[in-house]
């Protein structure tokens, strides 16, 4: 075969080689910020009776880059305005920010960081003045929804001095059948985040 030729396929392999190459497209995920939501529940009365409440101002920073949320929220940042929170009754809300929140250490602040070791989820949490490093967390990814289930306990964090100063405010209406009136120190906690998936070359 002529050398040209051979010169000639050898260049157009080369060339469409390198193209392939630039156009290869991959994967990853990017969060979507404003879809973040941090859902609460406490418990009021012997029976314990769920209270429902969220808290409407979270702030994120030092996300990562990748294609696994493992990989975009290890060491990522929060930071929660206690104080802006509902709970759908707008009195109750007043009591709580006043009486439980406005009575810690650093008012109206929770922050923290979520850690990633091995596949195993845990959140660093930061609130009356407290830090506790690992608090086990359950993940679940699906359908670009990514749901993180935790447990707090209040004693953890020396806040139950607050925690009864907010049932002596609600001590009647935190009464269960047997005339007791309680509120419970265990507040279960839902965050959730929407990602979405980007595309750009390899």
């Amino acid at each position: 075969m002529n050398k040209k030729i051979i010169y000639f396929i050898l260049m157009v392999s080369c060339f469409l080689i390198s193209c392939q190459k630039a156009n290869k497209k991959i994967s990853k995920l990017e969060p979507i910020h404003s879809s973040v939501k941090i859902e609460w529940t406490a418990y009021k009365t012997t029976e314990k009776i769920p209270v429902k409440g969220e808290f409407g101002k979270i702030s994120l920073d030092n996300l990562g880059n990748g294609s696994t949320i493992d990989s975009i929220m290890n060491k990522a940042n929060f930071r929660i305005d206690a104080f802006n929170l509902k709970t759908g009754d707008v009195g109750r809300d007043n009591k709580i920010k006043e009486t439980f929140f406005g009575l810690m250490n650093e008012p109206g602040i929770i922050s923290g960081q979520f850690i990633v070791n091995n596949g195993n989820w845990f959140v660093q949490l930061k609130m009356n003045g407290i830090t506790i490093k690992q608090i086990p967390a359950k993940v679940n990814y699906e359908n670009q929804f990514m749901t993180l289930n935790t447990k707090i306990e209040l004693i953890d964090f020396k806040a139950l001095k607050a925690l009864e100063t907010l049932n002596e405010v609600c001590y009647d209406l935190h009464k269960g059948k047997d005339g007791v009136s309680k509120t419970w120190e265990t507040v279960d906690v839902i965050a959730t985040m929407k990602f979405k998936n980007i595309s750009q070359n390899e």
